[in-house]
């Protein structure tokens, strides 16, 4: 038989240079898809949340429409008078039908004050009374030749239009006892 020589030396293993290197790359891998999928989830549960939330009541029909007359005694000034006499009206319409039960949204001015009686309309709530000079000049501005609208009058106009929704909103007095 073949006698081979005795192998004096033999040579460690050589380890590639990116082994050490590789599990880093590994746990930061691991790391980026776990933070991946918690803000995925974490997304996904707050849109869930949205989708099953209930809606809400509109606020208090005061509160909204004294928010609503502020909002718009800003955009005022940019306005033409036949737009800021309907967003007017229908900040009031809105009120009156919150508030008292008139569709107002659905009726003239006339109707809402009563100055169109019928036997198949009752009378409007006392509180309506309040409405009418505001009403009317919101009517005058829309329906009325096209005019600038003078800063002082759109002022005059939401104050008087805040002063009736405050009256309309007032709890009633009592009635005076007999002596």
């Amino acid at each position: 038989m073949l006698e081979f020589p005795p192998i004096k030396d033999i040579a460690p293993p050589i380890e590639p240079p990116a082994a050490a290197v590789l599990p880093w790359l590994w746990w930061l891998l691991v790391a980026f898809f776990a933070l991946l999928l918690l803000s995925t989830l974490f997304l996904w549960l707050r849109s869930a949340a949205r989708r099953w939330a209930l809606p809400s009541l509109p606020g208090k029909p005061l509160k909204r429409a004294l928010q609503d007359l502020a909002a718009l005694r800003q955009r005022a000034p940019s306005l033409s008078a036949q737009h800021f006499a309907a967003q007017l009206s229908h900040i009031l319409r809105t009120f009156l039908h919150r508030h008292s039960g008139v569709l107002a949204h659905f009726a003239t001015s006339p109707e809402i004050l009563g100055d169109r009686p019928g036997p198949d309309r009752p009378p409007p709530p006392p509180a309506i009374a309040a409405f009418r000079h505001v009403l009317s000049a919101t009517d005058a501005l829309k329906y009325g030749p096209p005019a600038p609208l003078p800063p002082d009058k759109a002022s005059a106009l939401l104050d008087d239009a805040a002063a009736a929704i405050q009256a309309a909103a007032a709890p009633p007095s009592p009635p005076l006892s007999a002596p």
